[in-house]
């Protein structure tokens, strides 16, 4: 017969354990190896906050010719010249504005006057007075938040008419002199422009704008302005 390996005799009932060792360590060694997290395929990225949207500061502001807004004030001030810009302007520079009001002057002082108020009270009509309210712009999510672009050179003259040189003539869809005034800013042969009121010669409010700069006169329902 041949040799078989000796192994050390053990009490009745006791296995041999050297054998089975190497076994047992070997199940524990083998089996589904785990991949470092180095090697996983990227995951989806976690899923953003949406940042909700915004109103921009400053807003826009309409021009509302013949219009009032009564009540509101926190600031009143005269103004050197019969040109709503400035007033204007200083509304749209101040975040606590939300509307203003220029009258004409001799209408309640001597001089042109601007109300700035921290509400928007409701436009009713009045000659004399030009009016407008601050629109907030909603932002999207991302998106750069707008700024009013400066006001060009151009001057607003409340109750005024300037007749004739007219190159473009349109009507427009609302009672706002923005949109007339900001077409003449935007077209190099547009030294001014007059703005109608509804009514007065169409029943839309109308826009002319002027390859030359007559001068102004008076006239209620008309605004006009020119390159300065």
């Amino acid at each position: 017969m041949p040799n078989r390996p000796a192994y050390p005799r053990l009490a009745c009932g006791v296995l041999p354990l050297l054998p089975i060792v190497p076994l047992l360590l070997g199940a524990l060694t083998l089996g589904p190896s785990r991949s470092s997290r180095a090697d996983l395929p990227p995951g989806p990225p976690p899923p953003s906050v949406p940042r909700p949207a915004v109103a921009a500061p400053g807003g826009m502001l309409s021009i509302e010719p013949s219009t009032d807004r009564l009540g509101g004030d926190y600031r009143i001030f005269d103004l050197p010249v019969a040109d709503v810009e400035p007033c204007r302007r200083a509304c749209a520079e101040d975040s606590r504005c939300a509307a203003y009001t220029y009258a004409d002057p001799g209408l309640v002082s001597a001089q042109p006057r601007c109300f700035l108020k921290k509400s928007a009270p409701a436009a009713r009509p009045k000659a004399g007075c030009t009016s407008g309210m601050k629109h907030a712009v909603v932002v999207p999510p991302g998106a750069a938040i707008p700024v009013e672009p400066p006001a060009p050179g151009l001057s607003i003259e409340p109750s005024t008419d300037r007749l004739g040189g007219d190159y473009r003539i349109f009507d427009l869809p609302a009672a706002d002199v923005e949109p007339c005034r900001r077409a003449c800013a935007e077209d190099p042969r547009c030294a001014a422009y007059t703005y109608a009121d509804p009514g007065l010669v169409s029943a839309q409010p109308r826009c002319f704008l002027k390859k030359s700069a007559p001068a102004g006169r008076p006239k209620a329902g008309c605004t006009s302005g020119a390159r300065l």
